[in-house]
């Protein structure tokens, strides 16, 4: 049974999570921006001092906006037949109200996974998720990273890989705001090495209320 609860409506949320659906177009250029509230779920691994995870993780709640180019070029696209396909959209952004994340590296990137349910172990099923998420690599001093992940119920529900318009609150299950502070490992194929990097601090946020503004 779900425990999360959805209401459609632009000025009023009831329950846990509330989503706000409203009219597109998708011809347009207009950036495709959404409003959310989140509170503070776990702190798996305590970050290191002065990190921006360590900063997160003295917040009970956080708030602030999110979203990206209606029309943002395809970056990168691959897929593994029968099991899943992704676009990769090199425009996406992501602000806090009470957090300056501009000195996190890396631009906020989009990624867009089509999943494909596993007929012969649903437990392997992969779902449908959209995730912006900051990229960049560093293999000597820690580095902070920010992800904002929406998770769909299955694998059935985006049908393609194209940026979403708007959020269907039937059709979501979760959505989670994650600080992270890790030192990368790079692997070297000739020497046999694989990468053994190290995750330092982590702390997650689980998104209660979404509202679209433009």
């Amino acid at each position: 049974m779900r425990n999360t609860i959805f209401a459609v409506s632009w000025t009023i949320t009831i329950g846990a999570f509330a989503c706000s659906v409203g009219l597109f177009d998708s011809a347009s250029a207009e950036p495709v921006v959404f409003r959310f509230d989140a509170e503070q779920s776990g702190v798996p691994i305590p970050p290191p001092e002065g990190s921006l995870a360590a900063e997160a993780g003295t917040l009970p709640r956080i708030s602030g906006k999110f979203g990206f180019e209606s029309n943002a070029p395809l970056a990168a696209q691959a897929e593994l037949p029968g099991r899943v396909a992704f676009g990769d959209y090199n425009t996406g952004f992501l602000f806090l109200d009470s957090m300056d994340i501009g000195r996190v590296p890396g631009n906020i990137h989009v990624q867009v996974t089509d999943g494909a349910t596993n007929v012969n172990d649903p437990r392997l099923t992969i779902v449908d998720e959209v995730t912006l998420s900051t990229r960049a690599i560093s293999t000597v001093t820690p580095i902070d990273a920010v992800t904002l992940r929406l998770r769909y119920l299955d694998a059935e529900q985006l049908q393609g890989v194209e940026l979403p318009h708007a959020l269907d609150s039937d059709d979501i299950e979760k959505v989670s705001l994650t600080f992270s502070t890790r030192i990368d490992g790079m692997s070297n194929r000739a020497k046999g090495e694989t990468a053994t990097g190290d995750l330092l601090g982590l702390v997650h946020f689980e998104v209660t209320v979404i509202e679209r503004i433009e």
